[in-house]
């Protein structure tokens, strides 16, 4: 009975419904993905990990046999796949993305804003692509390859598609920069606290500073106190002995008595200028003839017998006094008081007999007194190396020797009327008058002084100046002598002392280095702070007291503090000198010292100066690069390098010993398809478990490796018998195949392993590795899982 026209319309209306119903019900279960995606978040997980929660979420709205992820890769702009589900399905999800990239329906997808679908290789069915672009960074695709085409799907759904994606897209930058912002702010809190931290460390070495400086500074002052008063008695030392110098020079040279100096036969040697200007000639003096020749003749027999009585051997201990006149050259006869002894000689030489005599004649001795006076004082007032001038008491100039116009730079015609303020600094003006104040009425006679003039160009002179007064009979002041010496460049000099004083101190303070000095064979003598807090210490007081022994604390290792020594004592010097001490705090550090020796008269060591530095950071760093350079970072056992280098010592051992040497060549079987099925990841961690226990199954004696990729070698010295070694190949076959967890997942491998023995098959590494390769393989082509010594047979280079 066919359908009438209004019981088909009823059916088209139900079925209408029916839709409409399904189309809610998908379009509420894209929503509820929508919401639970927008939920998910990475965590500590990476990108790969949520969209393959993505996809699963994706799975439940759209069914499809294969769907994938791409993203933009930052640095290359390259569209890479990062998730697919199911994971096995991922090489037919590329070859199908190749296809439609060649066919141009890749670019098309991107510029579009909806879904498309398109044909795949496999024409059964089809594959859905939409690209999803965001604000910033991430873009991507999806695909799906699915079960029964397009109309499978609700156009609900499909217009929700976009809209998920890019909330998954949304959703994954938010979340990587909320990573990136907890790691800025991880980074901002550690910065924080370290600066907190040397804002403490700072303050309290500021502290210290300021207490060493206080300390110092006294120090200082006293040491001052000292330099001044040593000072200041050398001064007195030194102008005594020049008074007492002058004045045996000036008694000399201004005496008015007659000195004559006589040989064994009264012949005249020398005599003084006294002499000269009484009885003989003054340019060629007594011209070396008998004294008795200027004696009047009735005296000469008197003056002979006084002259004989001193070449008696016991003339030595008294002299001679009488009185006898002379004509002297101008032929006047003239009567001395006169005084004979015998001169103190070398004890071969023959003895010398000195006469002096005075004129009785006042008025003569007076007279020629007063000229030899004046002739000496200018003789010496022309010929002084040092400066004299002569000033009135009103501080005007009278006269200035050569010296003193030359270190002044003034013409002698120039000095003359000038005043004491024309060669002194302004500032000093006021010091002039206390000066003359102080000669004139304080009752002082000489006054010396150090002070600063000023040259005619304009330059500073720093002098050492003598001030004298000098007056009449009745003490009437009527001038001033000036004596003044250049000090400018002992002035210089002390300047420079100071300056480098304050330099070396500045240096010792604040250096960074260590610097210290100390007894060879005893305790710290003096150490700056950097010593002291490089030690633990908090004061070099504290760092002093507490160690008995300097070299010993420096070097607890005995040896090498007697390799120190020894270069002190050999070289005077030791350079970089490394080794290993201890802070207060009990930690270890690694030091270098660079010091020298310091040596008395006699050569001996009296003390030693030095540098040290904490090298602790350079050490650790020295101590990984080994590491990273001799073991395998992955498995933690020797890497082919260190192995290389054993195997050839303990062949070298072996051959003068006559032991023996097995060689186990082990590569794992089936461990590419773990790669390839779980990632390199789980590979590393079956590779790492593999390695320990290898470790655990062999002797502690003999030697493991990884030569690389999934190639180890374990090398046995001096086994006890064949039995041994197939027995321990064996054990190693057994350990090995036991399954491996990593994560959740179990996974199972096989070994194969090559034996060959020293010297039986080679006695070189290379040879034996080759060798041991070869068996390896024969055992390979078995069927793996087992181990197989090498033959001839097996070696395809034999």
């Amino acid at each position: 009975m066919n359908p009438t026209a209004k019981e088909k319309r009823i059916r088209l209306l139900e079925d209408r419904i029916k839709s409409l119903i399904l189309d809610k019900d998908l379009a509420m279960s894209a929503l509820e993905t929508a919401v639970a995606m927008s939920g998910l978040h990475c965590g500590d997980a990476g990108p790969q990990t949520f969209l393959a929660r993505v996809l699963e979420k994706l799975e439940a709205v759209m069914p499809s046999e294969v769907s994938g992820i791409y993203t933009v890769e930052e640095n290359t702009a390259d569209f890479a796949l990062q998730a697919v589900r199911p994971e096995g399905e991922r090489e037919r999800l590329a070859a199908e993305v190749e296809a439609i990239i060649e066919d141009r329906m890749f670019s098309y997808a991107l510029q579009r804003q909806t879904p498309v679908m398109v044909s795949t290789t496999d024409r059964s069915k089809q594959i859905l692509l939409q690209s999803v672009a965001t604000a910033s960074r991430i873009r991507g695709m999806y695909v799906a390859i699915l079960r029964d085409g397009r109309d499978s799907i609700s156009d609900t759904v499909f217009a929700l598609l976009p809209i998920l994606l890019i909330s998954t897209a949304n959703t994954m930058e938010s979340q990587e920069t909320n990573r990136y912002i907890k790691s800025v702010n991880s980074a901002l809190e550690s910065t924080i606290e370290r600066l907190e931290t040397s804002e403490k460390n700072l303050l309290r070495h500021r502290e210290q500073l300021a207490a060493e400086v206080a300390e110092r500074t006294g120090e200082l002052i006293r040491a001052n106190d000292q330099l001044t008063a040593e000072v200041a008695e050398r001064r007195r030392a030194q102008e005594e002995l020049a008074l007492e110098r002058d004045y045996i020079a000036t008694l000399l040279d201004t005496s008015g008595a007659l000195i004559l100096v006589l040989d064994t036969s009264h012949n005249v040697l020398s005599c003084n200028n006294t002499c000269r200007d009484y009885i003989c000639n003054r340019e060629s003096g007594c011209g070396g003839g008998p004294v008795l020749d200027h004696f009047v003749e009735d005296h000469r027999e008197l003056v002979r017998n006084k002259l004989e009585a001193m070449a008696l051997p016991q003339a030595h201990q008294y002299r001679e006094s009488f009185e006898a006149a002379i004509s002297d050259v101008h032929g006047s006869k003239r009567t001395l008081s006169w005084t004979c002894s015998r001169l103190p000689g070398m004890p071969d030489a023959p003895p010398q007999v000195i006469l002096s005599g005075i004129d009785i004649s006042e008025k003569i001795l007076a007279e020629r007194a007063l000229r030899d006076s004046e002739a000496r004082f200018r003789a010496i007032f022309m010929a002084a190396g040092f400066g004299i001038v002569l000033a009135d008491l009103d501080g005007f100039f009278i006269d200035a020797n050569p010296a003193f116009c030359r270190i002044m730079g003034y013409a002698h015609e120039e000095i003359a009327g000038m005043h004491i303020n024309d060669v002194s600094l302004p500032e000093d003006h006021h010091k002039h008058t206390d000066e003359r104040v102080r000669l004139i009425e304080g009752g002082e006679s000489q006054l010396t002084l150090e002070k600063r003039y000023l040259r005619k160009d304009g330059s500073l002179l720093w002098g050492r100046t003598t001030l004298t007064s000098v007056g009449d009979s009745s003490t009437n002041h009527r001038y001033i002598i000036g004596m003044v010496a250049d000090i400018s460049e002992q002035k210089e000099l002390e300047q420079a002392l100071r300056s480098a004083e304050e330099t070396y101190r500045n240096i010792f303070e604040n250096a960074v280095e260590g610097i210290f000095l100390a007894r060879p064979d005893g305790p710290f003598l003096k150490v700056n702070p950097a010593m002291a807090h490089m030690f633990g210490y908090s004061s070099p007081d504290a760092f002093i007291q507490a160690i008995p022994s300097a070299l010993e604390h420096l070097f607890p290792d005995s040896d090498v503090r007697s390799d120190c020594l020894e270069w002190l004592r050999d070289k005077g010097q030791v350079i970089s000198c490394e080794g290993r001490t201890t802070r207060l705090d009990s930690e270890d550090i690694w030091i270098s010292v660079s010091a020298r020796a310091l040596h008395d008269g006699r050569g001996n060591v009296l003390s030693i100066e030095g540098l040290a530095e904490d090298i602790s950071d350079r050490k650790a760093r020295e101590q990984h690069l080994r590491r990273l350079a001799t073991i395998d970072e992955l498995t933690g056992i020797p890497n082919r390098h260190l192995f290389l280098n054993r195997f050839d010592q303990l062949l070298a051992q072996s051959s003068r010993t006559g032991n023996i040497l097995v060689l186990m060549y082990i590569d794992l079987d089936d461990f590419k398809d773990i790669n390839d099925s779980h990632g390199h990841h789980v590979g590393d961690d079956v590779l790492a478990q593999a390695a320990a226990r290898l470790r655990k199954r062999i002797r502690k004696s003999d030697d493991i490796a990884r030569l690389g990729g999934d190639e180890f070698c374990v090398l046995i010295s001096n086994p006890p018998s064949d039995d041994d070694i197939y027995a321990l190949a064996g054990q190693i076959l057994e350990t090995l195949a036991t399954p491996y967890k990593v994560d959740q997942l179990e996974c199972r491998i096989g070994a194969s392993i090559g034996i060959a023995r020293f010297p039986l098959d080679g006695d070189t590494s290379t040879e034996l590795l080759r060798k041991a390769d070869s068996a390896m393989y024969a055992a390979k082509k078995e069927g793996g899982n087992r181990f197989s010594d090498y033959s001839d047979d097996n070696d395809p280079w034999a």
